[in-house]
């Protein structure tokens, strides 16, 4: 096994990914979905590559919102209010009530960095 993410909170999100290296034999595999499984988790298993599947969506999520954001186009109450109603995207449920304030900046810094690396286009700043 390379990675695996649990989401926080880790009681009430249903999702883990893991991360399947070249070198993870077929049993290995099979223990750590059970594993997920038996604590109730939702099990997606994905190739190594820059990002999970989550957190390259939510890089591209997030800096749009912060383009739109950087243009004018909405203020940051209205997209966490768009993104909650419209996508029933999770971000807006914390107390912050900012869709930024629920992914580590050097989560979506790292991932964008690495993304852009594979594919040969400069990050978003």
């Amino acid at each position: 096994m390379r990675r695996h993410a649990l989401f926080n909170p880790v009681h009430k999100m249903k999702l883990l990914e893991i991360v399947c290296a070249l070198e993870t034999d077929a049993d290995t595999l099979a223990a750590v979905v059970e594993v997920g499984k038996r604590m109730r988790k939702e099990v997606v298993v994905i190739k190594e590559a820059p990002g999970f599947i989550t957190s390259r969506i939510n890089a591209m999520i997030g800096n749009e919102a912060f383009y739109m954001l950087q243009e004018g186009v909405a203020t940051a109450e209205d997209i966490d209010k768009a993104l909650k109603l419209g996508l029933n995207h999770p971000w807006a449920r914390s107390n912050s009530s900012t869709w930024s304030a629920s992914t580590p900046a050097s989560t979506s810094s790292n991932t964008s960095t690495n993304l852009s690396a594979k594919n040969s286009a400069p990050a978003p700043s």
